[in-house]
């Protein structure tokens, strides 16, 4: 009756229906279900969960909100995806400036997210039109000053009015002008002050920039794969397809299918039972777990060893577009959350020189899932208005 009760559970969650199979057989995917599965059957009161998608197919990514929502206790996820963040009571939001309570799921705290965005848009230009304009009015005074001062010396040289006269006018307007001056750059610097804290807290609010390298697209044939078995993967037919260079493919599957086992073989770290596989140029292979990266360089430093031709000042530039400024993109990689370092990866593998076949195995984990295709979208719909 156990082993009955095993078998049930291993097929319902999609594992290999042998309950001594050792668990580094498994795949990323078949691991996570598993862990999360022993997680949800205990009288736990409290779970903390750290990117539970991670690694998850559509499948397991729908078991997972399912038992999330039967959960009876309480759940604090850590989550970039929405599918997930849908099925949450409200979001905290956790950045430099401190935590942030939004009441509701993703779809309500992202329109208050974005209409808060809006809203510090709109005081940093009243602010910036206000410093215009106190910065006008500061050099009209200086102006007009400069103006009475030579009205002074032309009326001291026609000896019209006594000297000491003029002279206590002039001590009188200096003081003047001095104190009104004073009192005006107290009020700029205030005003800077705050326009400094407008922007800091909009850097935390508007969304990050990404950018790729791009490269013209050819007509030539950049890897083949012909009649390929793999062990471990079980399949009635063999693997064979090729890429043409500036094709972007999609390799999907449920876990444990075979996926990151057909990348290794490409990226010629595992040799395929028969078949062959022919690469035509340079091959980067990103893999779960972004080994590529140096963990004790820093960002700066991971991207100066990948893209040595780009300037210290291009690299900034893109470490600046994820978040990475000044010190941060000093900081070793090792001290860098899961999302930051795929981000980093990903600058680093798409900017190198000359024509790459990039394999990326799960690069959306750690990050927000589907971001481009939102953005892709209401760029249509703008032009669409």
């Amino acid at each position: 009756m156990r082993n009955w009760s095993n078998n049930y559970w291993l097929l319902a969650l999609g594992l290999p229906v042998d309950p001594f199979l050792p668990s580094q057989s498994l795949s990323g995917g078949q691991l996570t279900r598993l862990a999360l599965h022993q997680l949800f059957q205990p009288d736990y009161g409290y779970l903390i969960l750290d990117e539970p998608g991670n690694h998850l197919d559509q499948q397991g990514k729908r078991w997972l909100i399912e038992q999330m929502r039967r959960f009876d206790g309480g759940i604090l996820v850590i989550s970039h995806d929405r599918d997930i963040l849908r099925c949450v009571d409200c979001i905290l939001e956790l950045n430099s400036l401190g935590v942030r309570h939004y009441g509701g799921a993703y779809d309500v705290y992202a329109e208050q997210r974005a209409n808060e965005l809006a809203s510090q848009e709109r005081s940093i230009d009243h602010v910036k039109t206000q410093i215009k304009q106190m910065r006008q009015t500061m050099q009209k005074n200086r102006e007009k000053a400069q103006q009475r001062a030579v009205q002074g010396k032309q009326v001291a040289r026609s000896g019209s009015q006594a000297k000491i006269l003029l002279n206590n006018m002039k001590q009188d307007a200096e003081r003047a002008g001095g104190a009104r001056e004073s009192n005006q750059n107290r009020q700029l610097a205030q005003v800077q002050d705050q326009l400094s804290k407008l922007n800091k807290q909009h850097e935390m609010l508007k969304q990050q920039s990404l950018f790729l390298g791009k490269a013209e697209k050819h007509a030539s044939r950049i890897l083949d794969v012909i009649e390929v078995r793999l062990l471990f993967i079980q399949r009635e037919n063999d693997i064979t397809f090729s890429i043409h260079f500036g094709d972007k493919v999609r390799l999907s599957g449920a876990n444990s299918s075979g996926k990151s086992t057909l990348l290794k073989a490409i990226a010629g770290r595992l040799s395929p039972l028969q078949g062959h596989i022919q690469v035509r140029t340079g091959l980067c292979y990103l893999d779960q777990h972004f080994t590529l990266l140096k963990n004790d360089k820093s960002a700066q430093e991971n991207l100066e060893f990948f893209c040595s031709h780009l300037t210290e000042k291009d690299r900034r530039t893109l470490l600046a577009g994820i978040g990475l400024r000044r010190e941060r993109a000093e900081q070793a990689v090792a001290t860098l959350s899961g999302g930051e370092k795929m981000k980093v990866a990903m600058l680093a593998i798409s900017h190198q020189p000359g024509n790459i076949l990039l394999l990326l195995d799960e690069p959306d984990n750690h990050y927000w899932r589907k971001e481009r295709r939102r953005r892709t979208e209401k760029r249509r719909q703008k032009a669409d208005f």
